[in-house]
Parts: structure tokens; sequence; C-alpha cells
């Protein structure tokens, strides 16, 4: 009798090994709504690059613009910030919270007075990694506040004029910060 409670424990000490040690799917397949609210296996689903859809990045030097303006607050005025917005180089809503984007610009002024001008502003706004190039002031600011500029390239304005300047703020312009910024090949 012993030996039979012994190969009876034995017996079903393998029984529950062979069943615990069998590969059930539980942790592989898993079970899914579709759209049409039946259930379905999803077991060794392989996913493609088609399956997936790529948003393309902008660079630096995305939109290359000739030489802009942006004047005053108001909605009509033109050029104004609701026309930088609708050309698709500036976003944002002018808060504090959302300032105007100016972002990945290359502003080449074709050696007109200025390659970006800012006029008469209090809107909130942010320049930043954009390149200003071939023109005696590449960023003017005028009655223009809360301006932040970070990471851009003010180059090529050696015009032997010596008003000549990277950044020109004039006339009542407050409350800008400038960080990260390269300014080089300047006037005197």
């Amino acid at each position: 009798m012993k030996n039979k409670n012994q190969l009876l424990i034995i017996g079903i000490f393998l029984l529950v090994f062979a069943l615990g040690s069998m590969n059930l799917n539980t942790e592989t397949e898993q079970e899914t709504n579709d759209d049409d609210g039946t259930l379905a296996d999803n077991v060794n689903q392989e996913i493609t690059n088609d399956d997936i859809a790529f948003k393309e990045v902008k660079g630096a030097g995305y939109w290359v613009l000739g030489d802009k303006d942006i004047y005053y607050d108001i909605p009509t005025a033109s050029p104004g910030w609701d026309d930088a917005i609708s050309e698709g180089w500036c976003s944002g809503d002018g808060s504090w919270g959302d300032p105007y984007l100016i972002e990945n610009c290359t502003f080449d002024g074709g050696g007109t007075q200025s390659a970006l001008t800012i006029f008469a502003t209090s809107k909130h706004f942010k320049i930043n990694n954009c390149t200003f190039k071939n023109t005696p002031i590449p960023l003017a600011l005028n009655m223009a506040d809360h301006g932040i500029i970070t990471n851009c390239n003010f180059s090529g304005m050696s015009t032997g004029n010596t008003n000549d300047a990277g950044i020109y703020i004039v006339a009542g312009s407050d409350n800008h910060t400038i960080e990260n910024c390269v300014i080089e090949n300047g006037g005197d």
C-alpha cells in the first residue's frame, strides 16, 4: 500500500509538472477587439514600415526666405504676424505660453537694409535656429518687446558701413533674451 501511495504521489507530481511546463501561449497570445466588435487573436503579428506613418522632420535651413518684415500687432496690418503664419514659416499665437515661433529659417537679405524686421509689437516671439546673411542689418527689432533669440547665426554683414550689426535693437525695444548666437563678419 505504501508503494501505491508513493507511486500515486509521484504520478500526480509528474502530471502537474508536465501540465505546468506546456506552452499554452498565454503570454504570447492576446485577444483584442476589432473595429467590428469581434475578438481576434494577435499572435506573432509582424509590423513593417508600411504600417507606420512617418512624419518628415524639418531641418535647419528648411525655409529659405528673402527679406521679411513683420509690422504691428494689428491683425489687418500687412505684412504682419498673420502673414508669416499663413506663409508657413511662423507658428504660435504671440502669447507668453505660445509665442510666435520663427524656426529653422535662412533669411538672405540680398544686400537690402535688413533680412528680418520686427516692428511695433508687444507680442511674445522666439527666433530659434535661424541663419541671417547677406545684409548690413540681419535682424532689426524696432519697438518690439518680448523676444527670445537662440541658436542663430548672423554672417555676411561686411558692407563697409559702420552701422553694420548682427542684431539691431532700437526705439524702446525691451525684454529680449539672446542666447547661443554667433555674429561674424560684422562692421566696425
